[in-house]
């Protein structure tokens, strides 16, 4: 049976279920007088491919089993009503800010996962980690940066020659100026927010990258 690439493209965007902003595995918002914030953007690549992908960061809290995730589903022009609420749309990216009210201490965001759902089912996970280390302090944000989530691809007869997906990476950068605004919009008594933005390089994982492959972004 031939299916049309139109009709593939949107049996596949019907399959992406609108996501909350943020979920938990065990960490929930707190709503201690002690919480601090963690402030991240979070978003995906405005490319076919990329915007077909659902993505998750995963993060924890250090020295207990606490383990909380972040995730992210595009919006796709042919079905704009499903995806994240998205507090940005930009000409190489799209997606939202994330603000978390967290216990006091240390934290690392240690994994993403990504997926794509409709005719074709795809589900994917590195089996390796890694560690983007903060700190969580009483009554202030810390603000993590921006996280665009890029897929990996290849085409395929089994999508007409669209794009396949084959795995995904997070670009990592200091976009303060466009997300604490929208956090101090989200949390009007966020007065104090820190900049712990992560040194790419000291990370060493193929899953972080400071800019986007070319052959995934021309």
């Amino acid at each position: 049976m031939r299916i049309s690439r139109s009709l593939l493209g949107l049996a596949i965007s019907m399959g992406l279920a609108t996501v909350c902003a943020s979920s938990s595995k065990d960490l929930k918002d707190y709503a201690g007088a002690d919480a601090g914030f963690m402030v991240i953007g979070v978003g995906s690549y405005t490319s076919v491919g990329s915007r077909a992908v659902s993505y998750t960061l995963n993060f924890r809290k250090k020295g207990s089993s606490e383990i909380g995730s972040i995730n992210f589903t595009p919006h796709r022009p042919a079905v704009p009503f499903i995806g994240t609420k998205r507090d940005f749309d930009e000409d190489d990216e799209t997606g939202f800010v994330d603000v978390l009210s967290l216990p006091p201490g240390d934290y690392e965001i240690f994994g993403i996962y990504a997926a794509m759902h409709g005719l074709i089912e795809w589900h994917w996970k590195p089996k390796d980690e890694f560690s983007i280390p903060f700190t969580i302090a009483p009554g202030v944000g810390t603000y993590l940066g921006d996280f665009r989530g890029i897929a990996t691809t290849r085409r395929s007869i089994l999508t007409l020659g669209s794009p396949l997906p084959t795995g995904a990476y997070f670009v990592v950068s200091n976009r303060g100026e466009r997300d604490l605004p929208i956090a101090r919009r989200k949390v009007p008594n966020l007065s104090e927010i820190h900049a712990d933005v992560p040194d790419v390089a000291s990370i060493n994982s193929r899953y972080i990258q400071p800019s986007c492959h070319p052959e995934d972004c021309d």
